[in-house]
C-alpha cells in the first residue's frame, strides 16, 4: 500500500464539485491529483501495473473508479503494451451509490519492457 504524503485539506463539503451541472471535477483538484500520479510514475518502473495505487489516490479525493453499470470497477489489463480509460464516480454513502464525474476519466496507459517492468502513463483527463 502506497502512502501519500499529502492529504488534501478540503472534502466534498469545500466544493471539489460543481453541482449545478452535474458531478463536475474542478481544474485544481484535477491538477492535485495528476500531480500526485506524477510523483507516483516519475523514473519508476513496476513488477504489475499499479491500479491499487491508482485507485488509493483517487479514493483520498472521494473519488472511485466505476464500471458502465454504475458499480466499482473490477477487470483485467491485458496486454504488454496497451491503454485504457475508466470511467470516475463520487460516493454517496447515504444513498450507497455512485455518481459519475461527468467531466474526467482515467486515463491509463503501459508498457512492458524486456526486463518485464512496467512503464507506467497514467492521469485524469
Amino acid at each position: 500500500m502506497r502512502i501519500i504524503e499529502s492529504k488534501p485539506n478540503f472534502f466534498i463539503t469545500d466544493n471539489i464539485y460543481d453541482t449545478q451541472s452535474g458531478f463536475r471535477l474542478l481544474g485544481p483538484v484535477r491538477k492535485r491529483i495528476n500531480a500526485e500520479f506524477y510523483k507516483m510514475v516519475y523514473n519508476t518502473y513496476f513488477d504489475a501495473i499499479p491500479l491499487q495505487d491508482i485507485s488509493d489516490i483517487l479514493n483520498v479525493y472521494n473519488i472511485f473508479l466505476i464500471q458502465e453499470d454504475g458499480l466499482p470497477w473490477s477487470g483485467f489489463l491485458l496486454g504488454d503494451s496497451s491503454q485504457t480509460q475508466i470511467d470516475l464516480a463520487q460516493y454517496d454513502g447515504e444513498s450507497d451509490s455512485y455518481s459519475w464525474i461527468k467531466n474526467a476519466n482515467l486515463q491509463l496507459q503501459w508498457y512492458k519492457m524486456e526486463s518485464g517492468r512496467y512503464e507506467i502513463n497514467t492521469y485524469v483527463g
